[in-house]
C-alpha cells in the first residue's frame, strides 16, 4: 500500500494527543517510546507541519495539530462506521458507550442486561465519567453514544442528537431524623440554621453538581463545603454525619427505605432531573451499535 495511506502514524498521533504524552501512548499501543516518536516525526515530515509542542511534562497540540486531530478523529470514526456496515445484520461485535455515574450505575445496567440477553455475542464496553467528559467523548468521536444528565451545554452544542430516556428526583438529603427535613416550608430562621451545615458536593463537571448548586443557592450560601469525586462518596459522607447533600433518589433508595437517610420535604429542595442518550448527528450508528441505541432509547421513562 502507498505510504500516503498508512494510517498507523495518525493512530499513534491520536493516542498521543488524547493522552498528552508520547510515553503513555507508546505504552497503550505496546510499542517503544522511540518508535512512537518516529511515527510522529514521519507524520510531521509528510504534512510539513509541526503537530506537537514538547513540554517539560508531556506534549500539547499546536494549532495545526489541533486541526489535524479533529479531522483524524472523523476519519477513524468513519472507518468504524464502515466496519459496522460490513457487519450488516450480524449478531456480533463490540459497542463502546459512555455514561455519567448516576445513570451508569443505577439505570443503564438493567438496559444492558436486557440487551445482552437478546444479543449475547455483542460485547458492550462502558466507560463511566462525569457528564461533561461523556459529552466530549461523543464530540471527539471516541464513543458513538453516551447517557448523561441534563447539562446546560447540551442545548448549546450543535450537532448533538439528544433523546430523553429516564428521569429521577434530586433532593437535599440528610441523616435520618434531621430536625428540619420534615418541614414542607422552611422558615427564614430554619434556612439560616440549615446554611450552618456542611454542604457536600460532587466534582465540577457533574450534572448532579450543577443542579445541586442551582437548587441550594435559593437559600443562600452554606458556611462549609466539601467536594468529593463520586456519588457513593457523597452518600457515605452524609451517612457518616459530615453534612447534607443533594442526591439522586436512585442512589439512596435503600437508605431512604430503611430510614437511615431522609430527604427534605421543602419543594425548593427537590427537583426532577432528566437523562439523555446522546450521539453526533453526523455520525450514523450502524450494526450492533444501532441495536444498542434502539434498546436504550425505546424504554418508557423510569
Amino acid at each position: 500500500m502507498n505510504q500516503r495511506f498508512n494510517l498507523y502514524p495518525t493512530w499513534v498521533f491520536i493516542n498521543v494527543a488524547q493522552l498528552k504524552s508520547i510515553t503513555a501512548a507508546a505504552e497503550l499501543l505496546s510499542i517503544s517510546q522511540p518508535a512512537a516518536s518516529a511515527h510522529i516525526r514521519s507524520l510531521e515530515s509528510e504534512l510539513k507541519e509541526v503537530l506537537l509542542k514538547r513540554l517539560p511534562r508531556g506534549v500539547s497540540l499546536t494549532e495545526a495539530g489541533q486541526a489535524y486531530f479533529e479531522q483524524a478523529l472523523q476519519v477513524f470514526a468513519e472507518l468504524e462506521r464502515l466496519e459496522g456496515v460490513s457487519q450488516g445484520q450480524q449478531q456480533w461485535g463490540c459497542v463502546k458507550l459512555a455514561a455519567s455515574f448516576t445513570p451508569g450505575v443505577f439505570w443503564l445496567p438493567a438496559r444492558l442486561a436486557e440487551f445482552q440477553s437478546a444479543h449475547p455475542d455483542i460485547q458492550c464496553k462502558l466507560t463511566l465519567e462525569d457528564s461533561s467528559h461523556c459529552v466530549q467523548r461523543v464530540l471527539d468521536y471516541e464513543v458513538p453514544m453516551a447517557v448523561v444528565g441534563d447539562l446546560a451545554m447540551l442545548s448549546k452544542v450543535r450537532g448533538l442528537q439528544c433523546e430523553l430516556v429516564a428521569q429521577d428526583l434530586l433532593a437535599l438529603t440528610a441523616p435520618g431524623g434531621h430536625p428540619l427535613a420534615c418541614s414542607k416550608s422552611l422558615k427564614r430562621s430554619e434556612e439560616d440554621e440549615l446554611l450552618l451545615e456542611r454542604l457536600i458536593l460532587r466534582e465540577a463537571g457533574s450534572s448532579t453538581r450543577s443542579q445541586a448548586e442551582a437548587m441550594v443557592t435559593r437559600l443562600g450560601r452554606f458556611s462549609r463545603v466539601l467536594e468529593l469525586s463520586s456519588s457513593e462518596g457523597v452518600k457515605e459522607a452524609v451517612l457518616a454525619g459530615l453534612g447534607v447533600a443533594v442526591l439522586s433518589c436512585w442512589s439512596v433508595a435503600r437508605e431512604l427505605e430503611s430510614g437511615i437517610l431522609q430527604q427534605f420535604a421543602d419543594p425548593r429542595l427537590r427537583k426532577s432531573r432528566n437523562f439523555y442518550a446522546i450521539r453526533r448527528r453526523d455520525r450514523p450508528i450502524v450494526g450492533p451499535g444501532a441495536r444498542l441505541w434502539n434498546c436504550i432509547t425505546s424504554h418508557d421513562l423510569k
